[in-house]
């Protein structure tokens, strides 16, 4: 039997899933001795690590089966995905920390921030705000409209006039989002290349809530 990469390439394509890849890149602000971040880093906000520009990609996702053998590595984490990515996707050349975001997909958040203060950042790839509340006398009080979905570069809400909590005051948020994950490593029984040939790579993506968390593009 005659392995035929292209033929899995279109398996894939017709049934994957379009993503955003963006690759992780250490940030120069590490200090050259204990190798930490700079905490106040503009760049890359004291996590020592930031990510370009996206890349538009596609990936398969792979069955239970292909799941369970992860699992039984003993490394799995409830959120973990395996995808099966086609040699024809940009996403092939992709490594350990790179950033993958599900476009087609979104997701439930829930957050409790406080306006103005220096770590008040939204999730990158918002889709919209549904609710803000803040407590009164009278118990939680909705203070934004739904629909809400603007926010400054380092991640901040932009609020409209006469919306929004008081400076400095706390809020609770629940919103939209794309799912974001961050790739782990690669399957330990991957085998990408065989007889010179590109086949599909089995990579493991990881979601790290407060990796990245807020850092756009």
């Amino acid at each position: 039997m005659q392995l035929q990469p292209a033929a899995f390439n279109r398996l894939l394509g017709d049934m994957g899933q379009a993503c955003h890849w963006r690759r992780a890149f250490l940030c120069p602000c590490r200090t050259p001795y204990s190798g930490a971040a700079d905490h106040l880093c503009p760049n890359c906000n004291g996590l020592g690590t930031f990510w370009t520009k996206h890349i538009e990609a596609h990936t398969g996702l792979t069955g239970l089966k292909t799941a369970r053998e992860w699992a039984s590595f003993g490394m799995w984490e409830s959120g973990d995905v395996v995808w099966s990515v086609p040699s024809d996707s940009a996403l092939y050349g992709a490594g350990e920390s790179d950033q993958v975001v599900m476009i087609n997909s979104e997701e439930t958040w829930n957050g409790t921030l406080t306006r103005g203060a220096p770590d008040e950042r939204l999730p990158a790839y918002l889709v919209k705000i549904e609710d803000v509340f803040v407590l009164t006398g009278n118990g939680p009080e909705t203070v934004a409209r739904p629909g809400l979905a603007s926010m400054q570069a380092g991640g901040a809400p932009i609020w409209p006039d006469g919306q929004g909590p008081a400076e400095g005051q706390q809020y609770s948020i629940r919103a939209r989002r794309r799912p974001t994950f961050f790739i782990f490593k690669n399957l330990p029984q991957d085998r990408a290349h065989h007889g010179g040939k590109d086949l599909p790579r089995r990579v493991v993506g990881r979601r790290f809530e407060l990796f990245g968390a807020g850092q756009k593009e």
